[in-house]
């Protein structure tokens, strides 16, 4: 099957960058809210409204050991590169939209694929992967279409892979970044194997 321009432009646009997340940006057309607060059921109060889907993310940190991709498994890596429309990551959305503008999203659907490239690799498609295995992947972004200077955004996953050898290694991701007004400015960005 082939791959849709608007998912082959997602992918693309997440892959490319140098740490990159697929922020959300508004409510999937059509989704109504889920549920209203306690203490405002039918006022002006947050709303909170639950989706999913998929996604993938890439990791590039300097002087890090291996370049991180994270919603691919090594299957679904070779498929889309060969042109095909893999199965990516798993997430659960909790969007919350406040009554001052205020927006804030918790994304995760617990373990999900995690790859490990050489370092130095650019992207999913111009290396092979030298390990493979699963992490606990949570995101938290706050207020990131609110405004410059307010607006935060992170991640974090947890796992072990196993490279071709059988040793198996422990990952740590943590990726921190401030929206300011020059873009996203990246706070954190650690990668950690053991």
């Amino acid at each position: 099957m082939p791959r849709s321009p608007a998912r082959r432009a997602l992918v693309g646009a997440v892959l490319l960058a140098a740490c990159a997340s697929d922020l959300p940006t508004a409510l999937a057309p059509g989704a109504a809210p889920s549920r209203r607060t306690e203490h405002a059921p039918a006022g002006p109060g947050a709303q909170i409204s639950r989706g999913g889907g998929q996604f993938v993310v890439s990791v590039r940190v300097p002087d890090a050991p291996y370049f991180v991709v994270i919603g691919a498994s090594a299957s679904a890596a070779r498929d889309f590169c060969s042109g095909g429309d893999p199965e990516f990551g798993p997430s659960r959305d909790l969007f919350a939209e406040g009554p001052n503008g205020i927006h804030a999203v918790f994304r995760s659907d617990g373990k999900v694929p995690l790859l490990l490239y050489p370092a130095g690799t650019e992207d999913l498609c111009s290396g092979t992967p030298v390990a493979e295995g699963t992490g606990l992947y949570t995101e938290v972004s706050s207020n990131i279409v609110g405004g410059h200077g307010r607006g935060t955004d992170g991640f974090r996953v947890r796992g072990q892979v196993t490279e071709a050898g059988g040793a198996v290694r422990h990952v740590l991701v943590v990726v921190q970044r401030q929206l300011r007004p020059d873009g996203l400015a990246t706070l954190v960005a650690k990668v950690e194997v053991r």
